[in-house]
This record gives C-alpha cells, sequence and structure tokens, in this order.
C-alpha cells in the first residue's frame, strides 16, 4: 500500500510519499504533467560508489543524458536489457565513463555484469517538473502558477507493481490518495554487503 500527500504553496510543491504504515518512501520519482514550459534538458550524472549505483533512482527528463561515471576502484560493466533504453558500457576504475541519451519515457532498470548485486533505475519522464524523495519520503518541486485544470502529479516507485505503473493524481492545493494493493519486495532488501 501505498499513501502520499501534496500540499502547495504559492510556487512550490511539496510532496511526501510514505507507505501503509506511515512510513517514509525514499526514491520514488515525483512529476508534474501537463505544465510544460519547454526547458532545457541538463545532463545528469549516475556515479558508481562503494559498488553501489548512486542514486540508486535516478530520474531524467524526456530527451535529457545521462554522464555514467566510476567513482569505485574497481571497474564495472552496466547495462540495461529494458526496452525504454537498452545499453552496455564498459567503466573503467575512476574513469569518467559515457553518456547515453534517453529518447522515451519509461523504466530503465540497471545493473552490472562484474557485480550481479547491483541494482538501480533511472525513471525517463514526460515532464519538465520532476523530483525524487529523499530518505524522508520528501521532495520539493518548484512550479508556476496558475495551475492548468489538467495538470496531474504522478509517482512512481520500484516497489510499485508493474502492472500498476505509475500513480496518479489531478494536482489541486491539498491532496491525499492511498494506493490499496501491496507494495512488492524492497529490491535492495536482499543486497549484499561486500564493502
Amino acid at each position: 500500500m501505498l499513501c502520499w500527500s501534496v500540499t502547495c504553496g504559492a510556487e512550490t510543491l511539496s510532496v511526501r510519499v510514505v507507505d501503509a504504515s506511515g512510513q517514509p518512501l525514499g526514491d520514488a520519482v515525483v512529476s508534474v504533467d501537463g505544465l510544460s514550459q519547454g526547458l532545457a534538458k541538463p545532463a545528469t550524472t549516475l556515479d558508481q560508489r562503494d559498488l553501489s549505483f548512486v542514486p540508486r533512482v535516478l530520474a531524467v527528463r524526456k530527451g535529457g543524458s545521462v554522464r555514467f561515471i566510476n567513482g569505485d576502484e574497481v571497474n564495472h560493466h552496466v547495462y540495461s536489457f529494458s526496452p525504454v533504453q537498452r545499453f552496455d558500457l564498459r567503466l573503467r576504475r575512476g574513469g569518467d565513463g559515457e553518456s547515453i541519451n534517453f529518447e522515451k519515457a519509461g523504466t530503465v532498470a540497471i545493473g552490472c555484469n562484474i557485480h550481479d548485486w547491483m541494482l538501480g533505475f533511472i525513471r525517463v519522464v514526460d515532464s519538465d517538473y520532476f523530483a525524487v524523495t529523499d530518505a524522508d519520503g520528501e521532495s520539493m518541486l518548484d512550479i508556476p502558477r496558475p495551475w492548468p485544470e489538467g495538470a496531474v502529479v504522478r509517482v512512481w516507485h520500484p516497489q510499485i507493481a508493474e502492472t500498476d505503473g505509475e500513480v496518479v493524481t489531478r494536482l489541486a492545493a491539498e491532496v491525499v490518495i492511498t494506493l490499496t494493493k501491496e507494495l512488492k519486495p524492497n529490491p535492495w532488501a536482499e543486497t549484499p554487503d561486500y564493502r
């Protein structure tokens, strides 16, 4: 189960995502549709540190690029078989890496062929306004007002079943939504710690 509340200020949208027991849910991607401003698509970075993807969940705007770097002192072989974007990168230790453009919206699961417990997600959103919740389940987005009538808030998390996809609610001054389906197991719960 998943529930979150949305409280909007004059230009700030504050989102808190919690599970059914009220515990904060970090790594949720929050985006707002219906407010397209044609903003620039800045490049972002996905690092590998301590044999983990940092961040574990990264949000990127459709058409944007991600630069993969390797901050570890070991080699990595990062890949994805996801239909949204397939790739295969061999990253030398301490290397600058390569950039990949993401032209389709959706979820890209990533792994490492050398360290098979490494798991991460890139969520490609078709929105100019998006953020990833922190460990307290919170994120802030600065969005323009007035809000169009059709504007919606979308929330995606690795534990929401693929059949459910995203949770969508209308953008309003205050909204509370509860997803009554159980969440999938935490994808990082069984991750061994080889550091």
